[in-house]
């Protein structure tokens, strides 16, 4: 069985793509990827997102959570709460990225 799993902030938590057939109303892209890579094979499938958090918040919240899965997919998309605030850091923000992408690889 292989495992996908999906991280980050409300983009990747489906807020706004609104499917009322679903427990949590939403549906977004990532729930679309899963559904095409379950429907062509063994896989299984975690979302983790939470809307509204910030690059530091998924490191410190969701990272660990998805390394113990021991996925053979993920898929990271945070940053754009960080990028609203009046004093955005971007060179931290990708140091947080290369950091989780350093950590899976």
């Amino acid at each position: 069985m292989k495992k996908f799993v999906a991280l980050g902030d409300s983009f990747t938590e489906g807020v706004g793509d609104v499917d009322s057939t679903r427990p949590n109303q939403m549906r977004g892209w990532a729930d679309r990827v899963a559904e095409v890579l379950c429907a062509e094979g063994d896989w299984e499938y975690a979302n983790l997102a939470v809307r509204g958090k910030k690059i530091g918040q998924v490191i410190n919240q969701q990272l660990d959570q998805v390394l113990a899965l021991s996925p053979d997919l993920v898929t990271i998309y945070a940053g754009g709460n960080d990028i609203l605030r009046p004093k955005a850091d971007l060179d931290a923000l990708m140091r947080g990225y290369e950091g989780m992408v350093r950590r899976f690889a």
